[in-house]
């Protein structure tokens, strides 16, 4: 037997191995989603402003990242144990603007509403992410362009609330945005 051949499938093999995972680790520039799960990739992810009619800007971090799994098979979730967020003080009847980067690609959806209730999710594998609680939807935007204009409902009864933005990119990831906020 040729001693060339005796290494030469040992090689091939292994160089078949490195290309497989190489394409694996990579799959994020082929349209399949990367899995959020560490700090700096939430850091990546650009905070949402939002605009007041009076001109006060108020940002916070994504707080939840929902992958349904499309393309991977295996549906998880991120939670931002980092997220920071500025306490938004609303009025009555209010014109906001909400701006938005589309870190995965094209945004699909947004919604925004006042929660009294909670948002709760667990990492790794879940596929669900519950919220509970009523919430007065204000905002429902099919054609997001980076930024999205809605009022604040003048039936909203004064007090405190948690703001959700959520936001759906390219049918695979959502992400939830969620910071408090006093309506007056």
């Amino acid at each position: 037997m040729n001693k060339n051949l005796t290494y030469a499938a040992p090689l091939f093999v292994a160089l078949l191995i490195v290309i497989i995972l190489s394409l694996a680790a990579s799959n994020s520039t082929y349209g399949i989603s990367k899995k959020i799960v560490s700090v700096t990739d939430f850091k990546k992810i650009p905070p949402i402003v939002l605009h007041t009619d009076d001109g006060k800007q108020y940002k916070f971090d994504v707080d939840i990242i929902q992958d349904a799994g499309h393309s991977t098979g295996e549906p998880s979730t991120a939670v931002n144990h980092l997220a920071h967020g500025d306490i938004v003080r609303l009025k009555k009847g209010e014109q906001i603007t909400i701006t938005y980067g589309s870190p995965f690609g094209f945004n699909d959806f947004v919604k925004g509403s006042l929660l009294k209730g909670h948002v709760t999710a667990h990492e790794r594998l879940s596929p669900n992410v519950q919220v509970t609680g009523k919430q007065i939807v204000f905002l429902q935007d099919f054609a997001p362009d980076g930024s999205s204009i809605a009022q604040i409902p003048t039936t909203v009864q004064i007090g405190s609330y948690n703001l959700v933005i959520l936001i759906t990119y390219n049918e695979e990831l959502r992400g939830y945005y969620i910071t408090n906020a006093i309506v007056n």
